[in-house]
């Protein structure tokens, strides 16, 4: 046996479109390649089924929703991420069989882009494990942006009819969304989990209207009670753009 002979195996990323992945090897003897073929590596698809999850002030946990998730394996094409959203945001999500069974399976979170990746801010990111032609399940923690409406301008009250508006303010981190019924009895956000990342919220009565600053939604736990007061005289004219 020649103790010169040296395999190289040369591979590229898995191909989302047909769940394979392609690449040659070269058998060499010395300085001559004695030795040439392609491989083709064939998988499974296999389906993951995503739950939504937060917890509110004081450590309450509650189901949620979402619009759009990421999946992550460094064995995807660049930039190693897929993304999945539906119309409406919803309380489960599913990728149908259109996942690739890695060994090592995917990190997981809300929203579409890297500065929704909750290990941006060194935060616990959702894991999930693949098996060919199976659903893998998990639930994905979004942190909840806790706010809380009032109007008034000497003694101001909860208002839970006021229009909302809230605009990521992470670079490539999603749409503003917004407008009546965002908001419960209590004048909190219904479903106050969203993406990692920074937000800013307007509020309005039809007539005046309250910005808030930057509010960043980068821990676990969620952001502090955040009140935000529409003013009935004085203030800032208007709706919410």
């Amino acid at each position: 046996m020649d103790t010169d002979a040296v395999a190289t195996w040369t591979s590229v990323a898995y191909d989302a479109a047909d769940f394979t992945g392609n690449g040659s090897m070269t058998w060499t003897v010395g300085s001559a390649d004695v030795l040439q073929f392609a491989y083709r590596i064939e998988g499974t698809a296999m389906t993951v089924a995503f739950a939504l999850a937060t917890t509110t002030v004081g450590g309450t946990p509650q189901n949620d929703r979402a619009t759009d998730l990421t999946i992550a394996n460094s064995g995807l094409s660049s930039p190693g991420t897929r993304m999945f959203s539906v119309g409406t945001a919803a309380a489960s999500i599913t990728t149908g069989g259109t996942v690739f069974p890695y060994q090592d399976g995917y990190v997981v979170w809300s929203g579409t882009c890297s500065g929704a990746d909750p290990r941006t801010y060194t935060q616990p990111v959702s894991s999930v494990t693949t098996n060919p032609a199976a659903t893998g399940a998990v639930t994905i923690h979004e942190p909840a942006l806790n706010i809380q409406i009032k109007r008034g301008s000497s003694s101001p009250v909860n208002y839970p009819s006021a229009r909302g508006r809230i605009t990521p303010m992470t670079a490539g981190c999603g749409a503003v969304f917004g407008g009546s019924g965002l908001l419960n009895a209590s004048a909190k956000l219904t479903y106050p989990g969203l993406p990692y990342g920074d937000y800013q919220v307007c509020a309005d009565d039809g007539s005046k209207r309250i910005v808030s600053g930057t509010i960043q939604n980068r821990a676990a736990a969620g952001t502090a009670l955040q009140t935000l007061t529409i003013p009935t005289s004085g203030g800032t004219s208007g709706a919410c753009p």
